[in-house]
């Protein structure tokens, strides 16, 4: 499997370049700017994914998808809890995974 990480700021520091799978760990607000630019550069039935603590970035990301037509939309929620030195279990914030399959051309 190859796997690479691009520092920077998307999409402004994106390469110009083709893959089958993106992942977006915080949009910077720029969710749609990124979509603008997986339209380019995410091959047909590429897989985009996401994850969301706030629940307007997460519904902006399902806008996104739908207007796009990614299929095979999948959200998840993962939920975890520490447990304090008295061993009580704090609750985190909930976590949204969002994964979508860009549509044939």
């Amino acid at each position: 499997m190859d796997l690479t990480i691009i520092n920077g700021q998307a999409p402004k520091d994106l390469p110009d370049v083709k893959f089958d799978k993106c992942f977006i760990g915080g949009s910077g607000g720029k969710l749609e700017e990124i979509f603008d630019y997986l339209e380019k550069a995410l091959v047909e039935k590429g897989i985009v994914m996401g994850n969301f603590i706030k629940l307007g970035n997460l519904n902006k990301f399902m806008v996104l998808l739908k207007h796009y037509n990614y299929m095979d939309v999948e959200v998840n929620l993962i939920q975890a809890s520490t447990m304090d030195r008295i061993g009580l279990l704090k609750g985190q914030n909930p976590i949204f995974l969002v994964k979508g399959v860009k549509a044939n051309g």
